[in-house]
């Protein structure tokens, strides 16, 4: 299950299509099919590759290659592979923090990878993340936020120190942060839920079950919806407000 996580792949290239959404994608019209720009291929890397993250202002994708213990970097510009960071373990999620230049590298074998500079090289390490997995930064309050274990993680990128845990019914695995509130939606499969998770209070507010019985106890239907993605593939859409099925 994931909730918009659509960065775990087996794929040993980068495919990139221009996307122009005029609503969200699942209530959209019918338009054109998307169609493919670009093939960008990562020599060397064998296995699957998980989470991605960008660097717009410098035109930079990073891919954790979790099947190769390394994160590729990707010139977006040129098409093409360009540095390698390697010595991971298990790198599942990537998070880079531009006002810092700084990249965290979550490592599914334990702990947070944190390089910087220009080449980036190897800066520091935060340990006491078992199974460190998704990545996302929080940009209003600059804060990082790790999905590990059966919890998530919130990071200072400055001290690089863990300054809140905020635990879970089981492991995270894809979250995303609301933009128009300090609501957080974290996947919690295991536990056939997404959390809630307030950002001021770091603290869990709600539970939103995934089950028929939690669908038929809730039936308003609201404007504001999010998707996600089932172990049976089925795509649903949920009120941001209520949980409820739209």
């Amino acid at each position: 299950m994931a909730l918009f996580d659509f960065a775990r792949c087996n794929w040993r290239t980068i495919t990139t299509s221009a996307l122009w959404f005029a609503s969200f994608a699942i209530f959209a019209q019918p338009a054109a099919p998307l169609a493919l720009t670009q093939t960008i291929a990562m020599p060397g890397v064998s296995g699957r590759i998980d989470h991605l993250d960008a660097d717009p202002a410098g035109e930079r994708l990073f891919v954790a290659a979790l099947g190769n213990d390394t994160v590729e970097i990707i010139d977006l510009r040129a098409g093409r592979a360009v540095a390698r960071l390697e010595s991971l373990r298990e790198p599942q999620g990537v998070g880079y923090v531009p006002a810092a230049g700084q990249l965290f590298v979550a490592n599914g074998g334990g702990g947070v990878t944190v390089f910087s500079g220009t080449p980036l090289r190897l800066a520091g390490r935060i340990d006491g993340l078992d199974d460190a997995d998704n990545v996302r930064l929080d940009q209003d309050a600059s804060y990082l936020y790790v999905g590990y274990g059966r919890g998530l993680a919130v990071i200072d990128p400055a001290s690089r120190q863990i300054i809140s845990r905020i635990p879970l019914a089981g492991h995270p695995e894809s979250f995303q942060l609301r933009k128009t509130d300090a609501r957080l939606f974290v996947n919690v499969p295991s536990a056939r839920q997404v959390a809630v998770v307030d950002r001021k209070t770091q603290q869990q507010v709600a539970t939103w079950c995934t089950t028929p019985t939690a669908e038929r106890a809730s039936r308003r239907c609201r404007s504001e919806v999010m998707s996600t993605i089932s172990s049976t593939t089925r795509l649903a859409a949920r009120s941001t407000r209520s949980a409820a099925k739209v």
